[in-house]
């Protein structure tokens, strides 16, 4: 069971890497890799997230370069990352992804270490290719039951309360912190309010 979950966590880091921008590469005798860059700020982030789930030896973190290095040596995980791109290596997104790939885990996690907060919305940047880009921001939606919308490349999320308001009861320590963090001291107020609401 316990290298069922570590599985799954390494899946969702690998999907949420090519949500963002997240490309293939090769290392060591061309062992195929995926790599992708991160912010520094979300270092605690992502290292609490490899810690929690025994990732550390799965994945290399190269801080000075701000990316994250993850080897396909799993079959499934290869061949996932394999039907995320087309055969001149660009990054697709097919409608059979929503139900085959993505899932909730998998999206947060996205939004948690690739969103950065703008003035009204939380976005993603994204290298998927530009005629795929409506597909993912429709799956990415449907996944987390919050509209998003595709501008400038990147995935938005605005109501960054509500999308607050929905998950955090849902989500770890973790990855609540990280959500909550988004908001600034108005929406705080505001998801304080609409919280201690709902539970009278």
């Amino acid at each position: 069971m316990k290298i069922k979950r570590k599985k799954t966590a390494l899946q969702n880091l690998l999907i949420a890497c090519l949500i963002s921008e997240g490309e293939m590469g090769l290392i060591r005798s061309e062992n195929p890799v995926l790599t992708c860059p991160f912010d520094m700020h979300k270092s605690y982030y992502l290292f609490n997230y490899l810690h929690q789930h025994r990732l550390n030896k799965e994945v290399i973190v190269e801080p000075k370069k701000n990316q994250i290095k993850i080897p396909l040596l799993n079959p499934d995980h290869a061949q996932m990352v394999n039907e995320w791109h087309d055969h001149n290596a660009n990054k697709i997104f097919q409608k059979y992804f929503g139900n085959q790939y993505l899932n909730y885990h998998a999206v947060i996690l996205t939004i948690n270490l690739f969103g950065k907060r703008k003035i009204e919305s939380i976005g993603i940047s994204t290298s998927t290719n530009r005629e795929h880009l409506q597909t993912l921001a429709h799956s990415f939606s449907q996944t987390i039951n919050q509209y998003v919308y595709i501008a400038n490349k990147d995935i938005n999320i605005p109501d960054i309360v509500t999308l607050c308001q929905r998950n955090v009861p849902l989500l770890t320590a973790l990855d609540s912190a990280e959500l909550v963090n988004y908001m600034s001291l108005e929406e705080k107020g505001m998801f304080s309010y609409n919280k201690v609401g709902s539970e009278v």
